[in-house]
Order: C-alpha cells, then sequence, then structure tokens
C-alpha cells in the first residue's frame, strides 16, 4: 500500500503548470499573440481557485479510514479471533441456532477477518496470519460456556480447586432433566459435534479448559429441595418448583411427584388384594416398626437431611421381606442416586466411586461372618464428614456424602470398632417374620415397579416432616444385642456391673477378670490390650449413673468387703496371700492394698464391711 499523503488539488496544479509551459513555449507564427505575462498569471490563479472549489476535500471519516487501515495491517491473530467471537456471540444472541451451525458462522467470520487483514499485510510485504480452518481451543470453551451450563461442582464443600471438585453440565431434557451430568463421554459427545475430526489429545485439553474456566459451584445440599422426575420438591411449602440451573443436583428420583396421587389396590394370583400400605404394615409385627419403615422411606428420598444413623435391617432367615423393601427404596430413589457398597468394603481401594452422585447406600447382601478392619470412612459417610475417595487412574478426590446408609444383614457385622461413636450412629431394624417356601416374586418384579405405587409412596413419604428416627423397642433390645456380641467390653460391663461388691474397681484387677472372662465366652477370640480394655470401658461407662473413672484414688473402705469374683475366677494376684483358711471371703481381700488406684469408682458407695476372715 502507498502511504504517501495527496495533497489537495494537487493533480490539478500539474495539469495548469504544464498548460502554462506549453504556451510559453510555443513558435506558431499563426497563433495569436501571446498576453501578458501579468493577464496570465491572472488567468492561472483563477483555474486554480475555481478547481479547489469544484474538489471536494477529504472527510475527517476519511482521514480515519486511512488510520485504520493502517492499525488493522499491525492486527493479531488472537484479537482478531476475540473480535470475530465478540461480534458473532452478539449478532446470535437471542438465536435458536443449533451448535455446528452456530460455530460454523463463527468460524467463517474469523477465517474472512483473518483472510481481510492478510491482503493488507501482503501489500506491505508482510507475513500473513496463520488460518487454521478450525476454531481456537480457548473459544471452543468459550462458546460452551455461552451456550451451556457447565460448572465445576464441589463435591465437599470447600472453597474452589480441582481436588474437590468435578466438571458437570447441565441437562436440559431428557431423562436427566434437571440435573448435572459430570460423565467424561458427555463432554467428548459435545466437543464432537463442534468438531467431528477432533484428535483425542485436543478433545482433552479443550475438557482441562473447561475445568480451569467453568465456576465452582456446590451441589444443591438444602434439606427442604428435593429433586423428583417432574420438578423440585419444596419440603417446606409442600410444593413442586420447576427445574432450574442454579440448583445443582447430580440425581433425581425417576417418580413423578403426584399431590393427588391414591394408592391402588391389585388383585394378586390367590385372590388376595395388594395394597401397598397394607403390605408395610406386614412386614413387622413389632410395635412401632411399620411406621419406622416408612420414616426410612421418607429419610431415602430427603437426603439433605443429617440422619447421622445407619439402617440396619437384620433377619438371620430368608424369605423375610427385608430384601424387596430395599427394592422398592431403589425403585423411589432411582439408578442414578443408588449405590451398593457391603460394610466390609468401606476400608477397599476405589470401593466408594459410586458415592459421587449417589443419594443413598442402598445394600442388599452383606457376607456372613465378614470382617471390616476400618469403619473410617464409614462413619464419616453416616454422618456426611470429608473423606478422601479413591479413583482408579485418577488422583484422590477429597468428598462428603449426603444421604441415608442402607444395610441388609443376616447376622451382626464385625469390626475392630468397639467404639460407642460407632454404637450411636447404627439403627437396627428387626424383620423377624417369615414369608412361607414360596415367595411372591410378582410383588418386587412387578407391583413394586408400577407407576401408579410409586407415586402414592413419594405423595406420603414426602409428606412427613420429621428429621430423626423413632426408636421401637424391638430396635433397642436389637441394638443391645447387637453391642453384647460385637463388643465384649460391653458385655463384660453389662454382665459383671451390678455384681462388683468394690466401690473402688482398679483397671488391672478389671482386665485380670475380662481376660479370665473372654477365655470362657470367646475360646476364639483375641482379647484386647490392657490399654484398649481402659479405653472401651470409658467409653461403656461414659453415661453411667453408676461408675465414673479416676486416675488417682486412696481405697479406703472402699475395698474393706470381700471381692466374690475374685475367688470365681482365680484371680490370684488379687488374693490375700497371707490367708490360708477355707473361706474364700478371706482370700478376696488383697493385702496389703496400694496407697493409691487408677480405675472406677462408684459414685454413690454403698457398701459397708460385712465381712471378716475366719467368721462363719
Amino acid at each position: 500500500m502507498n502511504t504517501r499523503e495527496s495533497r489537495p488539488g494537487g493533480d490539478t496544479e500539474t495539469a495548469i503548470k504544464n498548460r502554462a509551459d506549453s504556451s510559453h513555449h510555443s513558435t506558431d507564427s499563426s497563433a495569436p499573440a501571446p498576453p501578458s505575462a501579468e493577464d496570465e498569471i491572472a488567468r492561472l490563479e483563477r483555474e486554480l481557485a475555481e478547481a479547489q472549489r469544484e474538489r471536494p476535500a477529504p472527510t475527517p471519516q476519511a482521514e480515519v479510514d486511512v488510520q485504520a487501515t493502517d492499525t488493522a495491517v499491525w492486527r493479531s491473530r488472537d484479537t482478531l479471533i476475540e473480535d470475530a467471537y465478540l461480534e458473532h456471540r452478539a449478532a446470535m444472541s437471542g438465536k435458536q441456532v443449533g451448535l455446528r451451525e452456530y460455530c460454523d458462522t463463527l468460524l467463517a467470520l474469523t477465517e474472512r477477518k483473518i483472510e481481510e487483514v492478510n491482503t493488507l499485510r501482503k501489500a506491505e510485504k508482510l507475513k500473513p496470519l496463520r488460518v487454521d480452518g478450525c476454531l481456537d481451543e480457548l473459544i471452543i470453551v468459550r462458546v460452551m460456556l455461552d451456550r451451556y451450563d457447565i460448572k465445576n461442582v464441589n463435591l465437599v464443600g470447600k472453597q474452589s480447586g480441582d481436588d474437590f471438585s468435578q466438571l458437570a453440565i447441565y441437562q436440559s431434557s431428557g431423562s436427566g432433566e434437571g440435573t448435572y451430568a459430570t460423565s467424561e463421554r458427555v463432554f467428548v459427545k459435545l466437543i464432537g459435534q463442534l468438531v467431528p475430526s477432533m484428535p483425542q489429545p485436543r478433545v482433552m485439553s479443550i475438557i482441562k479448559l473447561l475445568r480451569a474456566h467453568a465456576d465452582v459451584v456446590g451441589r444443591t445440599l438444602d434439606a427442604h429441595l428435593i429433586p423428583v422426575n417432574n420438578g423440585i420438591f419444596d419440603h417446606h411449602k409442600k410444593q413442586l418448583l420447576p427445574f432450574d440451573p442454579k440448583y445443582v443436583f447430580l440425581a433425581k428420583s425417576p417418580v413423578d411427584y403426584d399431590p393427588q396421587a391414591e394408592s391402588p389396590v391389585i388383585t394378586m394370583p390367590d385372590g388376595v388384594d395388594w395394597e401397598i400400605g397394607k403390605w408395610i404394615v406386614e412386614l413387622s409385627d413389632d410395635e412401632g416398626v411399620p411406621e419406622l419403615l416408612w420414616e426410612i422411606i421418607s429419610a431415602a428420598l430427603r437426603p439433605g437431611v443429617r440422619w447421622n444413623k445407619a439402617v440396619f435391617l437384620h433377619s438371620s432367615r430368608g424369605n423375610n421381606g427385608k430384601g424387596t423393601f430395599c427394592a422398592l427404596l431403589r425403585e423411589l430413589v432411582g439408578p442414578d442416586g443408588c449405590a451398593s457398597v457391603p460394610i466390609a468394603n468401606f476400608s477397599k481401594p476405589f470401593a466408594l466411586s459410586e458415592l459421587v452422585h449417589a443419594r443413598a447406600i442402598i445394600t442388599d447382601e452383606n457376607s456372613v461372618g465378614a470382617f471390616s478392619k476400618d469403619l473410617g470412612d464409614f462413619k464419616s459417610v453416616i454422618t456426611g464428614d470429608a473423606f478422601t475417595l479413591d479413583r482408579k487412574y485418577k488422583d484422590p478426590v477429597s468428598v462428603s456424602f449426603s444421604g441415608l446408609v442402607v444395610q441388609c444383614v443376616n447376622d451382626f457385622p464385625k469390626s475392630r470398632d468397639k467404639s460407642a461413636s460407632y454404637t450411636r450412629r447404627q439403627l437396627f431394624v428387626p424383620f423377624r417374620k417369615w414369608f412361607g417356601d414360596t415367595e411372591r416374586g410378582y410383588i418386587k418384579q412387578d407391583y413394586l415397579k408400577r407407576p401408579e405405587v410409586l407415586r402414592y409412596v413419594l405423595r406420603v413419604a414426602l409428606e412427613k416432616n420429621h428429621e430423626e428416627f423413632s426408636n421401637p423397642a424391638a430396635c433397642q433390645d436389637l441394638l443391645e444385642q447387637f453391642q453384647r456380641e460385637n463388643n465384649p467390653v460391653d458385655d463384660y460391663w453389662a454382665e459383671f456391673g451390678d455384681q462388683f461388691v468394690w466401690d473402688l474397681l482398679p483397671t488391672a484387677f478389671l482386665y485380670q477378670l475380662f481376660i479370665a472372662w473372654f477365655r470362657e465366652t470367646h475360646p476364639a477370640g483375641i482379647p484386647l490390650s490392657r490399654n484398649e480394655f481402659t479405653k472401651q470401658s470409658k467409653d461403656v461407662l461414659a453415661d453411667s449413673p453408676t461408675w465414673k473413672f479416676t486416675v488417682c484414688k486412696r481405697p479406703g473402705a472402699l475395698m474393706i468387703n470381700p471381692e466374690p469374683l475374685i475367688a470365681e475366677y482365680d484371680l490370684t494376684d488379687w488374693m490375700n496371700p497371707s490367708y490360708r483358711g477355707p473361706d474364700i471371703y478371706g482370700k478376696c481381700v488383697p493385702h496389703p492394698q496400694k496407697t493409691n488406684y487408677k480405675g472406677f469408682e462408684r459414685r454413690h458407695p454403698t457398701h459397708t464391711y460385712t465381712h471378716t476372715p475366719g467368721e462363719n
């Protein structure tokens, strides 16, 4: 491009000057005499002035265009791409255009802008800008973020960070409507619509950029907002709200909420009528348990409530209804919201990956006799605390689970954890009934899958307002039985707590008695260490109205009476070595006693001296 500026009227002045020169040098004898110099100069000045009046002066806009042309030559490729993106986004705002068409028109606009600049650069003999024939990766990311609700969903409630978030896209239609999908396949498919032949490394690069640029949001954990198939149920207002991307759910119930739903009556093949409410009542004859089962159904649908309990459906024999009850829970929660993790698997690598989307853990089978070494993650899941989730071929992520845990067990689960904190997290529900040799499989396979049945159960469950479980007497009895079997220390205190004569029980004495008792009651078991025994005893007696722990206590009259358990379990270290008579009571008072003991002291001493060695 020629950058020389043209002077106003320059060409006209040259023409006039040439004409003047030609007339001045003419030698034609027949020509009239030339005018005087003064006349010629005056004429030329008039013509020049007239020419200047006829030629329009350049406008300010023309000057701007010249400057813009000069500037455009030096514009970078990134600037042109950005301009095309912004111009195209403004032009397409509010238009219903398919993703592929949107990107094709954006690419065409981008290439046209680059070609226009390349034309100017060619005139200046500058190197042309690169034309790739495809959209820039960052532009693809920005287009996806413009057209879709794509977020980094925080899984644990902390601030932003890759360790705690997962890329997700909102689903505005289909079976997942109203929820965010986190599968990487969804993003691979979407990018494939933009650029069908894009190499896999570029696809993964775009997904990585999406993670870097998408906003971080937390999951919607409001206890009163419950996603169902046809909207979001507001538990406070008892009404259905429309889906909205601002509510971040990873799963929902596949059942429609119908405020008018009624319970259908179905005639079984044997001619007997079946109705879901009646069926739940018939699952248990224990007082309060059928009502508790309705509470459990409601809890499975309300993961935002911290129930702080794991439900153990217990029965030692089959065909008792607990498996069918679990099937009902799964139908209500939906396959995307359910996980199945046996208790013993909670300490295994990669076993908890299902919990990313799950809103309930419902497990039909726990192996009889299965032993759990570490229940730390299990307890964290129950209470909604953060735990580390191991993922295959990916970095571990710290997550928290919000939802109900339901485990079917045929015997009491066994573990090393004997703590009171574990016991507090357990709700045992007895399924004592037996429904005969012939199973009515059609209840599980047909009736509990019918939409009209599920709509009724959903309505009744969502109308419940409880935020903690009732605890029927049958459940309390079963928990006590579990504690005795799972925690020998608890069983030990249940057996001996009221038998002790002494008002001060040294820990050394208690432990020797525990070892002797344990060998009789658990011949194949491995007894606890003394420190662990003392620790668990403190837990067991933490709320005891009778015993309290003391670090240093003078025995005084607190150990003056004979302790018969010394003789019964042959605790020779606690016998009186100076007594040789036949009276066991003479043996059962240690002598000499220590000045101080560490152990458990009776809060209200009741015993006085009642016997002396040798007395009959």
